[in-house]
């Protein structure tokens, strides 16, 4: 993690000293640019051809001076109590537009529950009493923004629709909520990483209701902000601790959310193809959910003996956005999805198999943080301009490929000893 964290300093530091600007200046600038983008969405006549997409473009930009606000005051050791409130409050004029042109899409109670938590932790930061996770809270905070942006302007995106919104919303809610509760002291640092399980199973919730709704889409996406919540909860327990039943917690979660989630949702899917393929997908998704529970019992018994940087097996991460992914692609060919529901199970359960550990191989490996910003901004514009599918897609071939890539480096290395073998037998 210290590497992660150093390379996170160093980048920050650069920033830094290569803007002079002060902080309240570039709250200012976020001010002033907010303007024009409220203007347009209490005057929708005036957005014509591709002003839409200027106004996405100038959020994105608001979003990074937000960012490069943070990081100056920081670094340059220029935080104030009115420079936090400043830099908050530039928020909410935008929030509450948006918030106002989303009561017709989304339940109005969870808009005025957003901006009554956004306004208690406006206050508890600018006393400098809420810090831990504030940058969780950001991140929830503008993906909230940026779809409701999204729907305001009728942007054909069909994976940031309405239904979505409304799901942020009340999982933007529920981390407010968690973090106003631990520090006004309602909530011990133990139960932090039990609360943080409780949201990637509600995450799995989501994921279900999502697929009976014909969104697989979603349910994909809020399989991975599930797995997001999950790596936290791991961090927050051995940064806080955790109450003894921290483990089962993070197991229930991890099994409702990558085992019977799926799995629900794939006979879900199956269902509304043909209402005949209920028993097929009822016989397919309670062997996948045994293969996971499987695999999730023996990770659990067998933690403090494992090598913390690799999987045995392949992680039921990847078995759930498999048959997810399958099911989205490969729609009404039952065949297929079977069949790569049949690969995830099996790597799932190769338990002689290592896999290594994404997160911590992110940690050990000086990745050029230069591409974030552009992957970033990459997949943002493939969401807005619609083409889901060949994220999609990407994701299953991605997922796919660490799954088997093991599996095939094992058959090469036995090809290669064999061929050794046969030319030293020759000789």
């Amino acid at each position: 993690m210290s590497k992660l964290k150093d390379i996170k300093v160093q980048t920050e530091q650069r920033v830094a000293q290569s803007v002079h600007w002060h902080p309240n200046v570039i709250s200012t600038l976020k001010l002033l640019l907010s303007i024009p983008i409220i203007a347009l969405l209490l005057f929708p006549s005036n957005i014509t051809g591709y002003s839409s997409y200027i106004i996405v473009f100038s959020f994105i930009i608001f979003g990074l001076l937000d960012y490069l606000d943070g990081v100056i005051a920081k670094h340059h050791d220029k935080e104030t109590v009115f420079g936090r409130y400043f830099d908050r409050l530039t928020d909410y004029p935008l929030l509450l537009v948006l918030g106002y042109l989303a009561i017709d899409m989304v339940p109005a109670i969870l808009i005025a529950t957003k901006v009554i938590l956004d306004g208690i932790l406006l206050y508890l930061y600018a006393r400098h009493k809420c810090y831990s996770y504030n940058r969780l809270r950001t991140g929830i905070h503008y993906l909230t923004l940026f779809v409701l942006l999204i729907n305001a302007l009728h942007i054909n995106a069909p994976l940031l629709n309405t239904q979505l919104a409304t799901n942020i919303l009340i999982l933007s809610n529920l981390v407010n909520s968690i973090i106003i509760a631990i520090h006004l002291g309602w909530l011990k640092k133990k139960y932090i990483a039990d609360s943080l399980s409780l949201a990637n199973l509600l995450c799995g919730v989501i994921a279900i209701y999502m697929a009976y709704q014909g969104k697989l889409e979603l349910s994909i996406l809020f399989l991975l902000i599930g797995a997001l919540f999950d790596g936290l909860d791991g961090l927050a327990a051995r940064k806080f601790g955790s109450t003894r039943f921290g483990v089962l917690s993070d197991d229930i979660a991890d099994g409702f959310t990558y085992g019977i989630a799926p799995a629900v949702a794939l006979i879900i899917h199956f269902y509304q193809i043909d209402n005949a393929l209920l028993i097929d997908g009822l016989i397919i998704g309670s062997i996948y959910i045994v293969f996971t529970i499987s695999r999730l019992v023996y990770f659990t018994l067998n933690k403090e003996n494992a090598d913390p940087n690799y999987f045995q097996g392949a992680p039921s991460t990847l078995g759930g956005i498999l048959v997810l992914s399958s099911c989205y692609i490969f729609k009404d060919h039952v065949t297929l999805i079977a069949l790569f529901i049949g690969i995830a199970s099996i790597l799932m359960v190769s338990l002689t198999t290592q896999y290594r550990h994404i997160g911590r191989l992110m940690q050990s490996v000086q990745i050029k943080r230069r591409l974030l910003v552009p992957a970033i901004l990459l997949v943002l514009s493939l969401i807005v301009s619609g083409h889901t599918d060949w994220l999609i897609i990407g994701l299953f071939s991605i997922v796919l490929g660490y799954g088997l890539t093991p599996i095939l480096l094992i058959f090469y290395n036995i090809l290669q000893k064999s061929a050794t073998s046969d030319n030293n037998n020759q000789a």
